[in-house]
């Protein structure tokens, strides 16, 4: 008995687990940034930053993307990830390229998926690098001739911002954390990096809570039988 016991547990954990995850990675998906312009207008290794803030109590980042200059596919590599405003990584660097793969196109972007990083009500950064060979898009002062990037961002309903008082951001060395103003009183001026982000739906966190019920009930009824 006690051993289906564990193993009972075992398995209703892992359910609750892949319910939680499963969720998290499909209900309520929104891509952050829409960019209408098809090819990009600037070569640049460094980090190229967009601001934005989580208004709500928790989202959580689902997938990271780069900007796909031309269509489809890019040579790479590039790279992306997301940094707390005061400079902590939050999220993996993912990357894109002819060795490091392609990722799933939406819009004018690609994208791959991340285990589920949950960023809390505060100011980030995402960031992308590594525009050598592939083209990004800058609305500022191009080096290039038009089109420049025309970019949007999709707030999910009110759990994200983009305040208009954030100038983007960018760094010299490809990587490192941006800390440059970008010049333009606009945070969408660069077409570099995104993300996907989700918020479980409310079901998800009872199903979740009657599932570690049932994992507690069992072990009080193992700790009964021992005694």
């Amino acid at each position: 008995m006690n051993i289906f016991n564990n193993k009972l547990s075992k398995t209703i954990v892992s359910a609750a687990f892949i319910v939680a995850v499963g969720v998290t990675t499909t209900a309520n998906a929104t891509v952050a940034l829409s960019n209408s312009t098809l090819t990009g207008n600037q070569l640049y290794g460094g980090t190229l930053g967009q601001f934005f803030d989580v208004t709500a109590p928790s989202i959580s980042v689902i997938g990271l993307g780069v900007y796909d200059s031309g269509l489809p596919g890019v040579a790479g590599p590039l790279h992306v990830k997301i940094w707390k405003s005061d400079g902590t990584t939050m999220t993996p660097t993912v990357v894109f390229g002819t060795v490091a793969g392609q990722g799933t196109p939406i819009g004018t972007y690609q994208f791959k998926p991340i285990t589920p990083v949950v960023l809390t009500t505060g100011k980030y950064i995402v960031g992308a690098w590594g525009f050598i060979v592939d083209f990004n898009g800058n609305l500022n002062s191009p080096p290039l001739p038009p089109p420049t990037p025309s970019i949007t961002g999709d707030t999910g309903g009110g759990l994200v911002a983009y305040s208009p008082g954030d100038l983007a951001t960018y760094s010299v060395a490809p990587g490192a954390f941006p800390t440059l103003s970008g010049g333009v009183i606009s945070n969408f001026q660069f077409a570099a990096g995104n993300f996907q982000f989700a918020v479980p739906e409310p079901e998800t966190y009872l199903l979740m809570g009657s599932l570690l019920g049932a994992v507690m009930f069992l072990a009080y009824k193992k700790k009964r039988a021992k005694a």
